[in-house]
């Protein structure tokens, strides 16, 4: 999951630990980076940058943060904003 996401074939929906190289590197971003889910080991949904000019993760992001809004309260934000 996370190779494909490297390669730009898609999301990866990890622990930080597992991508904090990746992350470091510029390789992937954050794409809910203000995010952190409620459950004892934190997931990150993760990215190549340029992954977030495909359709098919603008959609995900979209309907992401669109479940986001409602469960949490928060409201959506673009891709790739914030802190990395």
């Amino acid at each position: 999951m996370i190779n494909a996401a490297v390669a730009a074939r898609g999301v990866a929906l990890v622990r930080k630990a597992l991508v904090a190289q990746e992350l470091e590197l510029g390789r992937l971003v954050h794409l809910i980076p203000d995010i952190r889910w409620p459950v004892k080991w934190a997931y990150y949904v993760v990215a190549p940058q340029k992954a977030l000019r495909r359709h098919e993760v603008m959609s995900f992001h979209t309907w992401l943060t669109g479940i986001r809004a409602v469960e949490f309260n928060c409201p959506a934000e673009a891709p790739g904003a914030g802190p990395t």
